[in-house]
């Protein structure tokens, strides 16, 4: 059935990759893609008491025949019958598709726990959405690359170095390219003509910070510590020779509440990791 529906669909529309297997229709070379789906099920079931043994189980809606024949045989024997009431309960089924939907193969869950081998915790769930850690910051995270940018766009567009020289201060037999090397160079001596009216070669450097971009970068940054709530203490930073014992812990234990709820998130999906893991 496999090797029919590669033949079939040879096709890579959906997908790019085909020999390294990201391709939805293909696969690898001696495998096969498939999908597999859970999916939580209500399912009619038998649920049974035996009074004689003092059990309690449950048994598929197709068994009914079986407990009518057990129940006609205790009646025989003058035994105590099972008692069977309809019952509506709960099961995971899994699925498995071939990508032309074709259904593979079908079960109940065959864990311990009954459920998906799956573990998954959403965190956080804000107006019914989920959102990343980094969502809190994202617009003071948008706000510093937008600074960075100008202030790399100040400092092309700034003086760096340039040289002022006056065209009738031009020594004779010198060319401006001269003058730039001989600039550069250190011990170097430029003829000068004090004939140009008393203007001296001058060169412009400019800084090109009185904008204020890295005051704004500098509180941005502030900000984006106090709203993701890892502060310097977190990571080692900000630490002082003369700052007391007791004023560090404080700050570490406020920067642990902070971040506790997401500590907690990840210990409780550790624990539904675990719990799952033993009982497969």
């Amino acid at each position: 059935m496999y090797s029919g529906l590669r033949s079939v669909y040879n096709s890579s529309i959906v997908g790019q990759d085909t020999k390294a297997g990201r391709s939805f229709w293909q696969a690898q070379n001696g495998k096969c893609r498939a999908i597999e789906v859970w999916t939580l099920e209500l399912v009619e079931v038998l649920k049974c008491h035996d009074c004689e043994s003092s059990q309690c189980w449950v048994e598929p809606i197709g068994e009914q025949s079986r407990l009518d024949a057990e129940n006609r045989f205790r009646r025989a024997e003058n035994r105590a019958e099972i008692i069977v009431s309809w019952g509506v309960e709960k099961e995971w089924h899994c699925r498995w598709f071939a990508p032309n939907g074709v259904l593979l193969r079908h079960f109940v869950s065959p864990y311990k726990h009954g459920g998906h081998p799956f573990v998954m915790k959403l965190y956080p769930l804000t107006d019914g959405e989920i959102h990343s850690f980094i969502e809190d910051i994202l617009d003071q995270q948008k706000y510093v690359n937008r600074l960075i940018t100008v202030i790399d766009h100040i400092m092309n567009a700034s003086a760096k170095g340039v040289l002022l020289f006056p065209e009738n201060g031009l020594p004779d037999g010198f060319t401006w390219a001269d003058i730039r090397r001989m600039w550069s160079n250190s011990n170097s001596i430029i003829p000068f003509s004090a004939e140009s009216g008393g203007v001296l070669p001058q060169q412009i450097v400019s800084k090109g910070t009185d904008v204020g971009a890295y005051e704004l970068l500098t509180m941005q940054m502030k900000l984006m510590n106090e709203i993701s709530g890892v502060s310097g203490v977190l990571r080692g930073e900000g630490i002082s020779g003369n700052q007391g014992v007791k004023l560090y812990e404080s700050q570490l234990e406020n920067s642990d509440t902070s971040l506790a709820d997401i500590y907690g998130a990840f210990a409780t999906f550790r624990k539904q990791r675990n719990a799952k893991m033993a009982l497969l």
